[in-house]
């Protein structure tokens, strides 16, 4: 358990890595955690899917998310927002960034 705790203190998205990637790789750990006989109540849940969303927004790279994540910061009520709302925004953000690439190649 201390090694999952350990990892998931640890987290960051890599420079190379898809949000997809990243998301499940974070996933893994938490559900490892729950794995291991974690018990949450309803308000440890919430507390923690809060967690889970500023940990995903805080380890993303700045140089390519910065923007993207302050937008949602302030957009969205973070207490509100649903873990796979937010992933929809960052695979949408994803997908812009790698047609401005493409069109920036050409």
């Amino acid at each position: 358990m201390n090694m999952y705790i350990h990892q998931y203190e640890l987290f960051k998205m890599h420079s190379d890595e898809s949000i997809k990637d990243m998301f499940t790789q974070f996933t893994d750990i938490t559900n490892n955690l729950k794995s291991l006989g974690k018990t949450y109540s309803n308000e440890e849940m919430v507390r923690k899917i809060l967690q889970m969303v500023r940990k995903i927004l805080q380890c993303l790279p700045k140089n390519k998310w910065g923007l993207k994540v302050t937008t949602i910061e302030e957009a969205q009520n973070l207490k509100k927002l649903e873990l796979n709302d937010m992933l929809e925004k960052l695979l949408t953000h994803e997908i812009h960034l790698k047609e401005d690439k493409r069109e920036s190649s050409k």
